[in-house]
């Protein structure tokens, strides 16, 4: 008893496309991903633009600043700010959430290591 071919034909016509899907749908999934890796690169690069310009002068130091913390907001990081930077920002967030002048108190990070000349 021989099978005749045209049998087999459709099994593996559905395995072929099945394949085929599965191919296109793991390039898909890659692409996307490259995308993601791209765009978090192309941010990088435009704030390392920005530092140049800055350090040129092209920049004040304030428009560097302004720019960086809007990127890193962007980017779902938080800046590097200076101590003074961090406690004025704090003292305008309690201010504007009460409603009432809010005195700042200084914390363990905002003293100065005691080098025992004074």
């Amino acid at each position: 008893m021989t099978k005749d071919p045209s049998v087999l034909l459709l099994p593996v016509a559905v395995t072929v496309l099945l394949l085929a899907a599965l191919v296109w749908l793991v390039w898909k999934v890659r692409s996307w991903w490259r995308e993601d890796a791209n765009d978090a690169g192309t941010d990088h690069e435009i704030l390392a633009q920005y530092r140049e310009m800055h350090l040129r002068g092209e920049l004040s130091e304030e428009e560097y600043r302004s720019i960086k913390r809007q990127m890193a907001a962007r980017m779902g990081m938080v800046p590097d700010l200076p101590r003074s930077t961090r406690k004025r920002m704090t003292e305008s967030a309690a201010t504007a959430d009460s409603g009432n002048h809010v005195e700042a108190t200084p914390t363990a990070d905002d003293e100065e290591p005691d080098d025992g000349q004074g």
